[in-house]
């Protein structure tokens, strides 16, 4: 997948070693510091974007346990044309990230 790597919101965020804003997309997962998903589908919209469903968790939303609860959220990956830029939109709240330095292209 086009989108596999770590993107952080600046070049200098990439070399943050806390990566508290770095975001991972590898093996159909979305991995952010203290929240994340499974993809479970992806579609692709013809203009190098895809649609994406996702098992969402966040440690801020747990159950009686303090196990995350998964719950399905709507997502968009857009990829800039030279592969540098994403923008992940999950429920229509979009942020745009840098490719880290080292990640797959």
């Amino acid at each position: 997948m086009e989108f596999n790597g770590d993107w952080d919101l600046t070049p200098t965020a990439c070399a943050d070693t806390d990566g508290l804003t770095r975001v991972r997309i590898a093996d159909n997962k979305l991995q952010y510091y203290e929240w994340g998903g499974d993809i479970v589908s992806a579609h692709s919209e013809g203009d190098g974007s895809v649609r994406i469903d996702l098992d969402w968790w966040s440690i801020d939303d747990t159950d009686a346990h303090e196990q995350p609860i998964i719950r399905r959220r709507a997502g968009k990956l857009s990829l800039s044309p030279h592969r540098s830029a994403l923008q992940i939109a999950i429920e229509d709240e979009a942020t745009s990230y840098v490719r880290c330095p080292g990640a797959p292209q």
